[in-house]
């Protein structure tokens, strides 16, 4: 690995923890849900309307653990069981608008956060970070795995 991007990398690893564990732990104890419903959920919002089976193989957990989530969130009015349409023995779940709700809610929370750190930079190193960030989340998008 070249020297520049170990460096740079060894820094994100080191500020990403703090930044996460300042919002979402709060976050989490405000809305009743732990870190793996959330994830759960999160994976459902980037997804959509899926069904167990592909969540599981997303999440790369085991259906029983899957189960256990959805029901969990099910409980809170976060996700709903879908049959469906050409074939009502086929179930998918899908985020239901309280659950969509907690996703952006989430993500005004984050907005918040970030706000409040770039705000310490100076403009031009904001546009720059944009730009790069902006790159970054496209590769992201372009090496994300097909379903």
């Amino acid at each position: 690995m070249r020297a520049d991007i170990k460096k740079t990398v060894n820094i994100i690893a080191d500020f990403l923890p703090g930044l996460m564990s300042g919002v979402q732990l709060v976050f989490f104890a405000k809305h009743n849900i732990t870190s793996s419903q959330f994830v759960t959920l999160m994976a459902m919002f980037h997804q959509g309307r899926c069904t167990m089976g592909q969540l599981s193989s997303g999440l790369r957990v085991r259906m029983p653990t899957v189960t256990g989530l959805i029901n969990r969130l099910m409980k809170l009015d976060m996700v709903e069981r879908v049959a469906g349409q050409q074939d009502r023995r086929k179930v998918f779940v899908e985020l239901s608008p309280k659950g969509r709700n907690l996703i952006k809610e989430f993500k005004k929370v984050v907005k918040q956060r970030w706000g409040g750190l770039l705000i310490t930079l100076k403009p031009e190193e904001v546009r720059a970070y944009g730009k790069m960030l902006e790159k970054l989340s496209k590769h992201i998008t372009e090496q994300a795995p097909r379903g």
